[in-house]
């Protein structure tokens, strides 16, 4: 692990008083850290310079910024998620992210293409500060969930003794904070990987959507009410750790290809 990305990942993590985190504020605060340490000079500088900042911090805290303005700007709750049919083996765009509701894989696509646009410097601050967050968003595996129980907020559920849901045991349970391994480099595999194969937005929700439908997760078929323990978090908190991952990944090198 590199020196920059130990030091973003001790910037990220200092001050962290909640138990644990995983897709809350400290969580995307991870995946923009990766992101961070995958762009070039160059199109870092280019970030920053689009989003008014000088700090890498300052980069971090606008990694929830999609978070924050969504109780006032409600239409935006939609680009966060794609909900699906209850029971349904497979991702169907014009089905499942219908326009003008939109879903999370074609406003990344949107965002992504007006970075690489000539857009007015504000719009383009906006859509970068929208990727940040939503590619985060688009690799944590409930947000590819079902309709009917809006990805897991509707399951009830004991974990770790403390009452939840299943989404939010994902959202902001799994991975504890004291847990963490800052030297575990599993983002630089995933660099290789994402560098041969450059998959799209589409094929993050369906990676998403395949390990929500694992046995894992305990979502398929679950009536409510279970109890999950120690041995739920040994199983999906390195799935999580490494859906992070990729999502940093996978921002650094879309910027580093609609800001080049």
């Amino acid at each position: 692990m590199s020196a920059t990305r130990l030091f973003i990942l001790a910037v990220c993590l200092s001050g962290v008083s909640a138990p644990a985190f995983a897709w809350g504020r400290d969580g995307h605060r991870l995946s923009c850290a990766i992101a961070l340490d995958v762009m070039a000079p160059s199109v870092r500088e280019e970030a920053f310079d689009i989003l008014d900042i000088t700090r890498s911090e300052d980069f971090l805290e606008l990694c929830f910024w999609a978070e924050r303005v969504k109780a006032a700007q409600p239409e935006t709750a939609s680009w966060h998620s794609m909900l699906l049919p209850h029971g349904t083996d497979a991702i169907n765009l014009t089905r499942d992210c219908p326009e003008p509701r939109s879903c999370v894989v074609s406003r990344v696509v949107q965002e992504i293409s007006t970075l690489k646009s000539d857009a007015p410097k504000e719009q383009k601050a906006t859509a970068l500060k929208l990727l940040m967050h939503l590619i985060a968003d688009l690799h944590q595996p409930l947000n590819i969930g079902f309709a009917d129980d809006e990805g897991g907020r509707k399951i009830p559920a004991v974990f770790l003794g403390r009452n939840t849901t299943l989404h939010d045991i994902w959202e902001t349970g799994l991975l504890d904070a004291g847990r963490v391994a800052p030297g575990a480099d599993h983002e630089t595999l995933w660099l290789a990987h994402e560098v041969q194969t450059h998959p799209a937005p589409l094929d993050w929700a369906k990676e998403s959507f395949f390990i929500m439908r694992g046995p894992a997760t305990g979502y398929i078929g679950n009536p409510g009410g279970m109890t999950f323990d120690e041995r739920y978090v040994q199983q999906n908190r390195p799935i999580a750790m490494g859906q992070l991952e990729k999502a940093g990944v996978r921002l650094g090198l879309t910027l580093n290809d609609a800001l080049r």
